[in-house]
């Protein structure tokens, strides 16, 4: 396990070896659900006091993750490299290989432009600003947000790093001043 951020939000990525006998994503998503024990025992939070439940499309999520005291957490996966980020507060986080997002998906993306990110390297923009987006939809539990919302205008502040030369990882939260 490899600590991206010591500190909430708590961040944390790891490398997966293959296993022939199960297929790329399954053993990713194992992988996660492992990775998130780790990092909430990081974290401060004890993983044996709550309930790991998934919904219809397999999404873990904590039983009453809602309720005050139930750690957030986003889990995101991607070619042998696993994310997983820690807070008390909302959070969204997705891993990608860098490379460049196909031209035909900057007319869907156009709205969340607003979205103020730091930039790592110039080639890898376009995969930052797609981790931010899909981060996004993470954050609000909808999947990619392909509608007309204005996501800048959520009070959103977005984070990425470089891991390991070739990923892109990304988490997007509130402003810690619009808890109060």
């Amino acid at each position: 396990m490899q600590i991206v951020s010591d500190r909430d939000p708590y961040v944390f990525v790891d490398n997966i070896l293959p296993d022939a006998s199960r297929s790329r994503y399954d053993l990713e998503h194992r992988a996660g659900i492992h990775l998130l024990s780790e990092g909430m025992t990081y974290a401060g939070y004890d993983p044996n006091r709550y309930i790991l439940c998934e919904d219809e499309r397999g999404k873990p999520y904590f039983q009453g993750m809602d309720n005050t005291g139930v750690p957030s957490f986003s889990i995101s996966h991607s070619k042998g490299i696993v994310a997983c980020a820690v807070s008390k507060r909302n959070i969204g986080c997705d891993i990608e290989k860098a490379g460049k997002v196909p031209a035909n998906l900057y007319k869907e993306l156009g709205k969340v432009r607003t979205i103020r990110t730091n930039r790592i390297i110039r080639d890898l923009e376009s995969i930052q600003f797609w981790t931010v987006y899909e981060a996004v939809g993470k954050y609000l539990g909808t999947g990619i947000p392909l509608d007309d919302t204005d996501v800048g205008a959520l009070g959103l502040i977005a984070n990425s790093w470089l891991i390991e030369e070739s990923f892109v990882l990304s988490i997007v939260r509130k402003r810690p001043e619009q808890d109060a």
